[in-house]
């Protein structure tokens, strides 16, 4: 330790630091640049280290992650594996237990989680020993036949690098996190080959319905140089290689890309619940942490004994998919197909859970293009099944499902939807990844698989100095943006105000009394038909329960379904206003001046004033909208 910091005292002295020093911009994107050479070495040193031990593998056990399935003449028989892979995963979960428990406790899991909550929590402080450590412990649960990806570990070795180049640099709190981020960048475009993908990954996945827009030309800068540097030495070549051509999409296949968007969500939503489940209880699980791993290996062992395609990142067994260019089914055989790869599906989300669950050390995303390849591969032999004379392609269906499954879990969808362009080295398919993205993001929104993703900026700790910007800003400063055309008298139906919210296109209400006294809200993105029943004289005889009870909520008052939510004066400030709307998940908040309303601001007007204030511009027209 005492010649670590030797070594640091050294260095600052020299030229090249007071050249480096981290200062201003400039020298922000030069450390973001070394950040990503850094990376790029280090995810190639992970990678290469990973493919010698799957190669042994399969040079000693021949089945190990090459199934013979989905081949025509033998689509539904399994064929064991070898006694050796029950107990394979447990060695490398006991070796990553180890590590973990020993060395670097931030290397258990997917590495995502920790990384997040560094960046949130912790002033984006890694430390640097957990590039090597996650490389080592990685390679181990993932090479012994662990089911994981690569992405994870990834982005937790570049957030380390990243983290630990800025202590060095001198930099602060702020350009450690950027630089944290750019680390992660840097592994996530090299490992993927897709730099873009990469970079918007980093800002996209620290949010549930945000990004980090502050780093992401810092992002691109350590992605691009890292991507350069690794595909030096692994190749420039896509990750995927579709047999065909992909083209543009018939029309008719639309119908299945939107059936595909809710089957992700589904499906998505079903591994976060197995997921959660058993990482809980592996978290209560009275053992030794050490043994944590070791036992989910064990279990993903017995199960890859029987089905080896289930171990290991998946990505040959994916690809071996991919290269079915047709099918031709039956009604019967449809059906089998279908419970076989549903079943396929089943046995890759226990096996992943089990593995990263219980303290291995992999990544989400691998497991991620598995499922939802296959969903995607269901999805297009159904529609081949239906549309015979439509030209259906089974690749495509498979690229779009990975990248739509991804969207939803993950809660980024414009990442996902790069990052499979880039890995196929085409945009053909961005039409229909972006229609099942926003399904499946719509759909999922309750839902993520990092637990330590944040809502927005506004909620992280590492934003707080824009909550002070905020709270420096005095509402009565700005009466210009104060509206009124969503303010509602307390006496109105829910039915009239809807038919209101058609004409003025608003969703949030703002309810006041006939002296203007504020009473509170209402919105009309929430249920309300579990209000108190109406007395029954008011509804006709004939009319069925469910008609019945839309009727019963459209005729009540909305003061009786009303929120109380709580205003702000004159004198408060957009913080305090800020913090109303983001706990109460409203898009306005009501100003209210002795005890009398004067109207509302809303969200976006909030943030033009907060972007005015930060960048000196001139503040837009505050007209229109409601």
């Amino acid at each position: 330790m005492i010649q670590s910091g030797l070594n640091v005292t050294i260095f600052n002295e020299t030229k090249l630091f007071r050249i480096l020093k981290i200062k201003n911009e400039p020298t922000v994107y030069i450390a973001s640049a070394i950040t990503g050479v850094f990376t790029g070495l280090a995810t190639y040193i992970f990678v290469f280290s990973l493919e010698q031990v799957h190669d042994l593998f399969e040079t000693y056990f021949p089945s190990y992650n090459n199934p013979d399935i989905l081949n025509e003449n033998n689509f539904f028989s399994f064929h064991p594996g070898y006694w050796p892979f029950i107990f394979l995963p447990a060695i490398g979960g006991l070796v990553a237990g180890l590590i973990s428990h020993q060395f670097s406790n931030e290397t258990s899991g997917s590495g995502m989680d920790s990384f997040i909550e560094s960046f949130h929590q912790m002033e984006g402080k890694l430390r640097g020993r957990i590039a090597f450590y996650k490389i080592f412990s990685t390679v181990f649960t993932l090479g012994f036949g662990g089911s994981g990806g690569k992405e994870g570990p990834v982005a937790q070795i570049g957030g380390s690098i990243g983290s630990k180049l800025n202590n060095i640099l001198g930099g602060g709190a702020k350009a450690r996190r950027t630089l944290l981020l750019a680390g992660a960048a840097g592994g996530l475009g090299a490992i993927f080959h897709s730099p873009l993908g990469g970079a918007l990954t980093a800002v996209e996945m620290i949010y549930k319905e945000d990004i980090e827009s502050d780093a992401l030309l810092p992002c691109i800068i350590s992605s691009i140089s890292s991507y350069l540097l690794y595909s030096t030495f692994m190749g420039f070549h896509s990750v995927y290689s579709p047999p065909e051509m992909l083209g543009v999409q018939p029309f008719g296949s639309y119908f299945f890309y939107i059936l595909l968007g809710f089957l992700s969500y589904f499906s998505g939503n079903i591994f976060i619940k197995i997921f959660n489940a058993v990482r809980n209880g592996f978290d209560k699980l009275p053992v030794h942490h050490v043994l944590k791993p070791a036992i989910g290996g064990l279990i993903v062992g017995l199960i890859g004994y029987l089905f080896p395609f289930i171990l290991g990142t998946g990505e040959s067994f994916v690809q071996q998919i991919m290269e079915i260019k047709s099918a031709a089914y039956s009604f019967t055989s449809l059906i089998t197909a279908g419970a076989v790869i549903l079943s396929i599906l089943s046995l890759k989300i226990i096996a992943t859970s089990f593995t990263i669950g219980s303290g291995g050390s992999g990544g989400m995303f691998g497991p991620s293009l598995y499922i939802g390849g296959l969903l995607g591969f269901l999805i297009g032999i159904i529609a081949q099944f239906i549309l015979p004379d439509t030209l259906i392609s089974l690749p495509s269906f498979m690229l779009v499902g990975m990248g739509t499954f991804y969207s939803g879990i993950a809660r980024a969808p414009i990442a996902g939807m790069i990052m499979i362009c880039e890995m196929i080295g085409s945009y053909v398919l961005l039409p229909p990844l972006m229609i099942g993205s926003i399904i499946t993001l719509t759909l999922s929104h309750k839902i993520a698989i990092y637990r330590t993703q944040l809502e927005n900026r506004f909620k992280s700790p590492a934003h707080s100095y824009d909550l002070d910007i905020m709270r420096s800003i005095k509402i009565e400063q700005y009466s210009e943006f104060f509206k009124n055309h969503a303010v509602v008298s307390k006496e109105i139906s829910l039915q009239k105000l809807k038919t209101l919210a058609k004409k003025i296109q608003a969703s949030d209400f703002v309810i006041s009394s006939d002296n203007k006294e504020y009473f509170g809200m209402i919105s009309l993105k929430k249920d309300h038909e579990k209000a108190p029943d109406l007395p029954s004289g008011i509804l006709n005889e004939g009319t069925t329960d469910t008609s019945k009870k839309k009727l019963k909520t459209s005729r009540r008052f909305i003061y009786e379904i009303a929120e109380r939510v709580p205003a702000v004066k004159l004198e408060n400030t957009l913080g305090d206003a800020l913090n109303i709307i983001l706990e109460y998940d409203f898009d306005k908040v009501a100003i209210v001046s002795q005890e009398k309303l004067v109207g509302y601001l809303r969200f976006n007007d909030i943030m033009i004033i907060y972007y005015k204030k930060i960048n000196k511009h001139s503040i837009p027209d505050a007209k229109g909208g409601a």
